[in-house]
């Protein structure tokens, strides 16, 4: 429980460093997630935290016809505690950060038992954890494509966080792609730093379960950074310049699937 608490800080405490060091102009730069400033991005994790917490929500409706990259119920859910932090200073909501880090670590470190998700229910104590910390990297690669400044792809977070991605590859085979029992797809990661093969088959009751990586019907090759960006949803698939960075093999329609089904971001 301590080493999950460890790698969750750390990743904040990464966001908080880049957060520091950056120029207004680059607090107010457009980030990966649509319709959001870096800005918006720390104002997010700030009202996660609160939200878990049971802290009272904000009383504040934002103006959501200004607002159109918002079209989900949990995407209203997570706009207003964004929207309420939108043109304070910039050092201002950082300092609000660095206090809710300091407050959760405290209570995260003292809690005993399941615990409450951002929807209410009764999780497990390390799922939730593990949630935390990929939403918490993901969104500091946000921030650093935003403002152009690459690192954290080896880090403790980054290992954790291409872990789950992975594992979700059973369900964005089996599930959303549900070739027919035999199918077999193989993922082959090339680096840097995260560097795996592996392959699942759908078996006779439609699972997607792992098997030896061998031939596949679907077989898909990149680097690790490419991947997080399908994986996390932060690139569209046919984009040509992420598309000649990869390598496919298969048949065209089950591969362009297999690739739309590589975002297993929640």
């Amino acid at each position: 429980m301590s080493d999950l608490i460890d790698i969750w800080q750390e990743s904040l405490e990464q966001i908080l460093d880049l957060c520091e060091s950056m120029s207004d102009a680059e607090w107010d730069a457009p980030s990966p997630c649509p319709g959001w400033t870096v800005g918006d991005v720390v104002a997010h994790l700030i009202d996660v935290e609160a939200i878990l917490a049971e802290d009272p929500r904000p009383e504040h409706e934002p103006d959501w016809a200004a607002l159109p990259h918002v079209k989900t119920h949990f995407g209203r859910l997570t706009e207003v505690g964004v929207d309420v932090r939108r043109g304070k200073d910039r050092r201002v909501v950082v300092d609000e950060l660095r206090t809710m880090l300091s407050r959760r670590n405290e209570a995260l470190r003292a809690h005993v038992g399941p615990v409450r998700d951002v929807f209410g229910n009764t999780v497990d104590f390390d799922h939730l954890m593990g949630m935390r910390i990929f939403d918490c990297w993901v969104h500091e690669q946000d921030i650093r494509i935003a403002i152009n400044q690459p690192g954290g792809m080896d880090s403790t977070a980054a290992s954790l966080s291409a872990h789950m991605m992975i594992r979700g590859l059973a369900k964005a085979w089996g599930k959303k792609v549900a070739p027919p029992p035999g199918s077999v797809l193989r993922v082959t990661l090339t680096g840097p730093f995260i560097e795996q093969d592996v392959a699942l088959v759908i078996d006779d009751d439609g699972r997607a379960v792992w098997t030896e990586p061998g031939a596949a019907d679907v077989h898909i090759t990149m680097g690790w950074p490419d991947y997080m960006l399908a994986a996390t949803g932060r690139v569209d698939t046919d984009e040509a310049s992420w598309r000649q960075n990869i390598q496919v093999s298969g048949a065209t329609d089950l591969v362009e699937q297999a690739l739309r089904a590589l975002n297993v971001a929640p």
